[in-house]
């Protein structure tokens, strides 16, 4: 055991005198231009599509005892760039989108369709899709919200 702890603190010495420290070293700063740390959005969007929507939050109200309820929010893309929509995330699984799987061009048009199975539960409900694209912000969010007849349990 004495052979053992000898052996390991010659290594740890060995090992910490082959470290090379160097006492000069200094902390190099790089400047970013100035131009490259703002977020200018109307210079960006001559870069990036831009999405148009007619509306972002949809009050159906109360929908009575409805077990599925479907809207489409409709878009624009108001940018110079081609739009692609990568992805629309639903807050939850009781909702199915449909979205366009093309590039929407400048000036063109699409819709995002929701489909929402109302749980018998829900009193009052807001669901989120978010919808991921090549726009800058990638994200935008659509919101549905509604109230039913249903008996909360």
């Amino acid at each position: 055991m004495k052979h053992y702890l000898i052996y390991l603190s010659i290594l740890v010495c060995f090992l910490m005198g082959s470290c090379k420290f160097n006492s000069d070293s200094t902390l190099k700063v790089i400047e970013i231009p100035e131009e490259r740390t703002t977020n200018n959005v109307k210079q960006d969007s001559l870069n990036y599509p831009v999405f148009s929507f007619n509306q972002t939050l949809f009050d159906m109200g109360n929908i009575g005892a409805k077990k599925e309820i479907i809207h489409a929010f409709r878009f624009k893309n108001a940018g110079s760039k081609p739009l692609l929509i990568k992805d629309v995330k639903p807050s939850c699984g009781c909702t199915v989108v449909d979205f366009p799987r093309i590039p929407i061009q400048p000036g063109d048009s699409g819709i995002i369709t929701a489909h929402v199975k109302v749980d018998k539960s829900e009193k009052t409900a807001t669901k989120i899709l978010r919808v991921i694209s090549n726009t800058n912000p990638q994200r935008s969010d659509l919101y549905l919200k509604f109230e039913t007849n249903n008996l909360v349990n």
